[in-house]
């Protein structure tokens, strides 16, 4: 079985972006990386959204970036207009087709679909999965969204509605 200096268990966003940092920041020259992903294909299939608090190599994944935001409540509405840090989306199509095309030029980087291919005996591993129960009273946050299309246009887009709380919480934060 082969061996590699590096192994990122799971390439989704988090295992992806820290084997770009290391591709682009020339740290894979001397050294072999494997990453261990599951799925048989990298598609659209969700988004990320995010304050950017600092620079990053993904501004041209960015679908949308807002400078202003508001927050309902049953009494009114508050508009918050923010130049510094702006709310940010990501598409993970783009995301994905960026990262494979970097990384598919470094012949030190392999694919596999289980750790159980390679030899991790003497690798540094980076384990971006969670095993093990989800203890959901630990989460600071964790957000589930629907997208919806419209036949017209129904939304003000330079407009983020970050929270509205003028709707049934069901013993929840429910952001719309």
């Amino acid at each position: 079985m082969k061996e590699f200096d590096y192994i990122i268990i799971g390439g989704g966003c988090a295992g992806l972006s820290l084997a770009y940092e290391l591709e682009v920041n020339d740290k894979l020259k001397e050294k072999t990386l494997a990453i261990i992903e599951p799925r048989k294909k990298y598609k659209r299939d969700k988004t990320w959204s995010f304050w950017k608090v600092f620079n990053h190599n993904f501004e041209d994944c960015i679908i949308k970036s807002w400078n202003n935001f508001t927050i309902n409540t049953s009494e009114n509405s508050h508009e918050l207009r923010t130049k510094k840090f702006p709310y940010q989306s990501i598409d993970s199509g783009k995301f994905y087709k960026k990262i494979n095309s970097k990384l598919s030029s470094n012949s030190n980087i392999s694919f596999f679909k289980n750790l159980n291919e390679i030899n991790s005996k003497s690798s540094v591993v980076f384990n971006s999965v969670f095993e093990g129960e989800l203890d959901k009273s630990k989460l600071w946050q964790h957000f589930q969204g629907v997208e919806i299309e419209t036949s017209q246009d129904v939304f003000d887009d330079e407009i983020l509605n970050l929270m509205d709380f003028n709707c049934d919480q069901k013993n929840n934060n429910r952001f719309i």
